[in-house]
């Protein structure tokens, strides 16, 4: 998936699929590290910002400082520990998937 959705077609080999990197950034641990980055600047600005304005601007600001972090791929780090680099016979499985996912998702278009 991480190859269609940068590419938007079906690679044409499994050493293409290969080359792309197992992170992503729709994964669920990194969903998790966005929704806790968030949760605690907001938290902490709001127990510790004495005025309602500055705390307006400071949930503004954790928004945009969340949104830059996960824009820019600081927020995947937890998959270092849960993801495992695929084998070759997993990426010809996926590589497989990928073109059925492809079918199914052109069908429905």
């Amino acid at each position: 998936l991480n190859y269609i959705d940068k590419y938007q077609k079906e690679p044409e080999t499994c050493e293409d699929v290969m080359k792309m990197s197992s992170y992503s950034y729709r994964c669920g641990s990194t969903i998790l590290v966005v929704i806790m980055t968030l949760l605690t600047l907001c938290i902490c600005g709001i127990l510790y910002i004495p005025t309602l304005i500055l705390k307006i601007l400071w949930i503004a600001f954790s928004i945009f400082i969340t949104l830059y972090l996960w824009a820019n791929n600081k927020c995947d780090f937890l998959q270092k520990f849960v993801v495992v680099e695929p084998s070759y016979s997993e990426v010809e499985v996926a590589f497989i998937g990928g073109k059925d996912y492809l079918k199914t998702k052109q069908k429905i278009s």
